[in-house]
């Protein structure tokens, strides 16, 4: 009874910490992946882009773009090439960035200046629009050009529209946007170096613990049976094939989480509950998908070495 009661208390720490090893191990590896930011994630992440520039594209100036195909206009002047440059450069960052020694803030920046840099291609796209669609201005009517864009003075040429244009967008559009989105992380005090360095250090630390916890474990539960050795099996095949349970259980809920999310999420806008929701998928899907090509096997397997250790002491 005793030896038992020890046994049971150390499988129970054998299943918390490979439990929580299965999940540190499937964050990080998928997370910290660089091959996952690829062409899939940059798609997600490039509709999100022009969702977010729609939204914040005030065209209120030019009374007449009610039905100007802005997103068309975007997505013609804002390639995949370019979001896929920021993410690229983004994620390259991060090995080099360094931990503030003084506050311990790691600033991750996403560059934002790039798009200043396709003002003149919009202002052109909406020019030659407004060209073909306004009337040229009667003389009552001049005094609307300046204030709504209503209709187009004699002989204002496209250049000269384009000009016009190009001065809004600067003042409605551009002139706000931040040269660097800017995220603040903070870390231990204490800590410094890069900030890859740190995590990376985290993680073999706390990975190495949890192993440590779950290799104490199986040599206790070994300890406290003494004999035979096919009763010590059956508890350590038995612990694992318990513990793998738990992990296919867990990704199998991370698999289908969406739902959750969503419901979570129902306070912000359309665009931002799709991105969320499409990246949160495309993370957990993969986490859970890798995680579960290892558990099920070893669960199969450790469920068969358990009835056949037991089979062996019952005979």
């Amino acid at each position: 009874m005793f030896k038992k009661f020890f046994a049971t208390s150390f499988v129970s720490l054998f299943i918390a910490s490979s439990f929580l090893f299965m999940v540190l191990f499937g964050f990080y590896n998928t997370v910290f992946d660089k091959d996952l930011y690829g062409d899939e994630f940059i798609d997600i992440i490039y509709d999100y882009s022009i969702s977010t520039l729609i939204d914040n594209f005030d065209l209120s100036a030019f009374t007449m773009l009610d039905d100007f195909p802005v997103e068309d206009v975007l997505r013609e002047v804002v390639t995949k090439e370019d979001v896929g440059g920021v993410v690229a450069d983004t994620i390259n960052s991060l090995s080099v960035i360094e931990i503030n020694e003084e506050t311990g803030i790691v600033d991750i920046s996403i560059p934002f200046g790039w798009l200043v840099d396709k003002k003149d291609a919009i202002a052109e796209k909406i020019a030659f629009y407004m060209y073909e669609k306004l009337d040229v201005c009667e003389l009552k009517d001049l005094e609307n050009f300046s204030e709504n864009f209503a209709c187009l003075p004699p002989g204002l040429s496209v250049m000269d529209l384009q000009l016009q244009v190009n001065r809004v967008l600067d003042r409605n559009i551009f002139s706000v946007l931040p040269d660097d989105l800017v995220f603040s992380v903070l870390v231990p005090s204490g800590d410094t170096g890069s900030f890859a360095d740190f995590v990376n250090q985290k993680y073999i630390y706390v990975s190495g613990l949890l192993l440590l916890l779950m290799t104490v474990s199986i040599l206790l539960i070994a300890l406290f049976i003494f004999k035979p050795l096919s009763l010590i099996f059956r508890w350590v095949f038995f612990t694992i094939f318990v513990t793998t349970l738990f992990g296919i259980g867990f990704y199998l809920i991370l698999f289908n989480s969406s739902d959750i999310l969503y419901e979570n999420l129902v306070n912000i806008s359309d665009a931002q509950v799709d991105v969320y929701i499409t990246l949160y998928d495309y993370f957990v899907k993969i986490m859970s998908r890798n995680m579960l090509y290892v558990l099920v096997p070893t669960s199969l397997i450790s469920f068969v070495l358990a009835i056949f250790t037991f089979i062996n002491i019952k005979k």
